[in-house]
């Protein structure tokens, strides 16, 4: 359902539509699911910070030198990914 930025009336049109379209609502909704499972993932997010943190790190090294360190936030990466795979499995 789209609705263009500040259109009270389009929004309630849409709930309205979703209200009345039982097949609408279980077909969103099983579209939308699949669309987190397969870009939220732990790993992905994960992988995310990791990548930002490489990179924020990268450009303010010197800043960072006395406060946390690259492989400790690496290593605590590392424990929350192990962590949700064993909570998987």
């Amino acid at each position: 359902i789209m609705c263009k930025p500040r259109e009270p009336q389009q929004i309630a049109d849409g709930v309205i539509k979703l209200l009345e379209d039982n097949n609408l609502r279980i077909e969103l909704g099983i579209k939308a699911r699949e669309k987190v499972l397969l870009n939220f993932t732990t790993d992905k997010s994960v992988n995310a910070y990791h990548k930002c943190y490489k990179e924020l790190t990268a450009q303010n090294r010197d800043a960072l030198k006395n406060k946390v360190t690259t492989e400790s936030v690496l290593e605590l990466l590392d424990y929350v990914k192990r962590r949700d795979y064993e909570y998987a499995t």
